[in-house]
């Protein structure tokens, strides 16, 4: 039997645009709609409190979340830290709002994508 690994998604893509752009055009195989369906980008790509969540696995996960953490000031950033035996995870909440309210969604995703955008880019340039 195979088991599956866990690859780190900037392995594969150098830039968040390419991984989108690969979600959309498998949006079919997948069987979940389209991106066009503001209920399909909820269900997908959102939860409730509608957070962005950073993952480190491994043996110096710890270690490995705090040094990518020193880009992000308590002063300037709120989140949380969780772990697992698994993944020590890092919680950026954005709003208290999810896809039950169907009539923020233009805001949800609006902030969510910038809040996402920042993190990610601030990881990217950063060379770590």
């Amino acid at each position: 039997m195979n088991l599956q690994t866990t690859v780190p998604l900037s392995s594969i893509y150098t830039r968040e645009e390419d991984f989108s752009d690969d979600l959309a055009d498998n949006l079919d195989a997948l069987r979940v709609g389209s991106f066009e369906d503001p209920e399909t980008e909820s269900n997908v790509g959102t939860r409730r409190a509608d957070s962005v969540r950073l993952n480190f696995a491994g043996e110096n996960k710890v270690k490995r979340r705090d040094e990518v953490m020193q880009l992000f000031p308590k002063s300037d950033y709120n989140y949380e830290y969780r772990i697992s035996p698994k993944e020590a995870k890092v919680q950026f909440p954005v709003l208290d709002k999810g896809k039950n309210d169907r009539d923020d969604w233009d805001e949800i995703r609006e902030k969510l994508v910038a809040m996402g955008t920042d993190i990610y880019n601030r990881i990217n340039e950063s060379d770590l």
